[in-house]
């Protein structure tokens, strides 16, 4: 912990522990300084912060699930065409306390109304993290509630419980900017991690390729563009399809697109053309996507296999947001007769709504209080969600014949 506030002066002591913590993570549960407490009879009300990396958001929301309020600004970096860190926490520390007090108004509540404050302890950004944190925990102590610690990625997976009727066990595929998870959720806190990224997240990717096409507006341009495309006019070579795991991987694919758009322009000096554009991006979300959803049919087999029920297959984080990776998710969910549940787009992006039903759902239930003194908290930059069933996975050898149905 020492070392990670040296770290927030100092970039290249940043950097050296971002690798180790990548090498080494901490342990995927929940910190040893949370305790169980009484389950409060009545209902409730939890304040949610959010900052693990460019977006602030606070909510309010009730026990019930109905959110009273959901504030969030977001970061420009078109200035370092990226986000800093060292520049992101301090944004943080400063809009907190306005978004904090504009939740309140909107939720119509005062902090004595509220029965504990959940606060995104990781993964994140250290400087982000530690931005939230304390004022999380000087929140808590001068009004001297309860803090609820929450997974960031925890939170994502939770939130359609919020908005629809998920019943444990179910499957979930978090596929943000920074993250791309296959997970079992068996029950609050309890994950089997079937599959992860390899490399990069998909949400990275599409912002990438947006990048390498010159589109402006990230991800989101990627799709609008593919629209008007041919998905067939770039044959991308289909990410670790010879390997019967869970994992993902975007970066060969990504490189694939850097390719097309350098041999394209090479032989032609002019700008690219907007139907090349339109066909390259199509080409690319199309490999994306089939990527996606081919990892989740074989997940969905996987839990057939063992025998587990899966009651949903619940798709979040801010990749969920693209059309058309949703319509094939909902086509492999159909597949194996279980139905595909995803929040609204507003709940797929990082907000403090996430966090606040997340600490809801511990505190319910009577668990996660932080023990230790407030001024004592500490976060995770690099933070697993769940046990690894990843071996397993590959040991079922589940080959890509039954797969192929789906594409037909």
């Amino acid at each position: 912990r020492v070392l990670w506030l040296a770290a927030m002066s100092n970039r290249a002591l940043y950097s050296m522990l971002q690798h180790v913590h990548g090498r080494f993570p901490l342990p995927a549960r929940l910190p040893s300084a949370c305790r169980s407490h009484n389950a409060p009879k009545d209902e409730f009300l939890v304040l949610g912060i959010e900052s693990s990396f460019d977006d602030t958001g606070v909510a309010v929301v009730h026990s019930s699930g109905r959110a009273l309020s959901n504030i969030v600004q977001s970061q420009n970096h078109k200035r370092t065409g990226g986000v800093v860190p060292f520049e992101a926490g301090p944004l943080h520390t400063q809009r907190l306390p306005r978004i904090t007090e504009q939740a309140l108004h909107t939720a119509g509540v005062k902090m004595e109304n509220i029965a504990a404050v959940a606060c995104t302890v990781g993964p994140g950004l250290a400087p982000c993290l530690k931005a939230g944190l304390e004022f999380a925990s000087e929140l808590c102590e001068t009004h001297r509630k309860p803090l609820l610690p929450v997974h960031h990625m925890e939170a994502h997976a939770l939130t359609p419980r919020m908005t629809h009727t998920v019943e444990f066990p179910f499957l979930v595929l978090l596929a943000s900017g920074g993250h791309c998870l296959l997970l079992l959720a068996e029950d609050i806190g309890n994950y089997s991690l079937l599959g992860t990224t390899l490399d990069d997240a998909p949400g990275e990717a599409f912002d990438k390729a947006a990048r390498f096409l010159n589109l402006e507006g990230g991800g989101a341009a990627v799709e609008l563009h593919a629209q008007r495309g041919n998905s067939r006019a770039y044959p991308f070579h289909e990410p670790l399809v010879r390997q019967r795991s869970c994992d993902f991987s975007f970066s060969g694919l990504k490189t694939s697109l850097w390719k097309a758009v350098q041999a394209y322009s090479a032989a032609n000096p002019n700008a690219l053309e907007a139907q090349v554009v339109c066909d390259l991006a199509a080409s690319f979300q199309y490999t994306a996507c089939r990527h996606l959803q081919r990892r989740t049919l074989r997940a969905l087999e996987f839990c057939r296999t063992r025998q587990v029920t899966i009651h949903s297959f619940v798709v979040s984080g801010g990749v969920a947001c693209n059309k058309v990776l949703l319509e094939g998710l909902r086509h492999v969910a159909a597949s194996a007769s279980v139905p595909l549940v995803c929040p609204p787009p507003a709940l797929c992006r990082d907000n403090g709504l996430m966090i606040a039903w997340a600490g809801a759902e511990a505190f319910r239930r009577g668990q996660g209080v932080c023990q230790t003194p407030l001024h004592d908290q500490y976060f995770h930059p690099v933070w697993p969600l769940g046990r690894s069933v990843q071996q397993d996975v590959l040991d079922a050898h589940i080959s890509a014949a039954a797969l192929r149905d789906i594409w037909k």
